[in-house]
């Protein structure tokens, strides 16, 4: 998290696909804001871990394909990997009932 204010070190990314239908158009927006996103955060913060909370937003109603969740968190993963960062990832459906 780097020195305080930790709140310097939150970022929030949103995404704006309202206007695109839900399908290949909103699914290939989400990706592209990840690509034009993480990497230069990754640089700027230069972590020695990274925690990796994803798999909230498919409950969210954003109309993001499951297919693009995938192709998301293993870009995160192999550009992590890249740089030899390890990664910390809760799996949603791992969790107990």
């Amino acid at each position: 998290m780097g020195e305080p204010p930790a709140a310097a070190n939150n970022h929030v990314v949103q995404v704006h696909h309202g206007a695109l239908s839900e399908g290949s158009a909103r699914d290939t927006n989400y990706l592209a804001a990840i690509v034009a996103t993480v990497p230069g955060l990754i640089e700027r913060q230069r972590p020695d871990l990274i925690l990796y909370q994803a798999g909230m937003d498919p409950h969210d109603g954003a109309g993001i394909s499951p297919a693009a969740f995938a192709v998301r968190d293993a870009y995160v993963f192999a550009l992590a990997r890249s740089r030899g960062i390890p990664v910390a990832w809760v799996w949603p459906g791992a969790m107990p009932p």
